[in-house]
């Protein structure tokens, strides 16, 4: 057994399991002390985690970053992950900020982005764009949960949407972690559930909230508006 998989057989097997946001009373470990486990990792894993975090949590994204910087970051790690299963839940998590930003946008009657620009993430952008006012965008059948979460999202149902939003994400994840135990692709699925799980549980609610809020400030309709989860 080489150093590597020993470091990764090491570090999973220290970590306490997780369950969904919606059955977990607690998280079973501390960011901090899970920071510390994930010492283990080498460096170079180590840094892909920090930006692979630095895009997925909203709450890192810098105020400033605009939604075309966001897609070229988004380009620049994509093309350095080697794993596919990473590659495919980085993308679906994108591709429901760009239906987010779409359906806000359209909310404030913003007309559609102008061809070629580079607005959202995804295999959809483009069907998006063509389909601005149909209620679904014309993907009712390829996103099944789009129905319900455009309801709510008209409805104005809040802490329901962010209900939905967060099943969606889980529910991608935790598919995605059963294929994966002991390799890199393992640790960044269990961190990636893990945060969901407290923000769920409202552990940081105060500065998401705070962090929501300067979003919004910021305008999140032609800047930052990939960088947001919730309506």
């Amino acid at each position: 057994m080489d150093d590597g998989n020993y470091r990764y057989i090491t570090l999973m097997a220290s970590l306490p399991a997780l369950v969904a946001p919606f059955i977990a009373r607690q998280v079973r470990i501390s960011r901090l002390r899970l920071d510390t486990r994930l010492r283990l990792l080498d460096e170079d894993d180590a840094q892909l985690l920090r930006r692979i975090e630095a895009l997925m949590e909203w709450e890192q994204i810098h105020l400033d970053m605009t939604d075309a910087g966001i897609v070229t970051e988004l380009d620049g790690l994509m093309a350095e992950l080697d794993s596919e299963t990473l590659r495919t839940v980085i993308r679906e998590r994108f591709e429901l900020r760009t239906v987010l930003s779409a359906l806000r946008r359209r909310r404030r009657n913003e007309p559609a982005p102008a061809p070629r620009t580079r607005w959202g993430y995804g295999r959809y952008t483009e069907q998006i764009r063509r389909n601005w006012t149909r209620p679904h965008f014309g993907l009712r059948r390829t996103m099944h949960w789009l129905g319900e979460v455009r309801e709510l999202h008209d409805s104005g149902d809040t802490l329901e949407l962010e209900r939905n939003i967060m099943r969606i994400k889980w529910d991608s994840l935790d598919h995605a972690s059963h294929e994966h135990e002991f390799n890199f692709d393992a640790v960044v699925l269990y961190v990636l559930r893990y945060n969901l799980i407290a923000r769920w549980l409202g552990l940081s609610s105060t500065a998401a909230r705070t962090r929501f809020d300067d979003l919004v400030a910021t305008g999140l309709g032609g800047h930052g508006s990939l960088a947001a989860e919730v309506a």
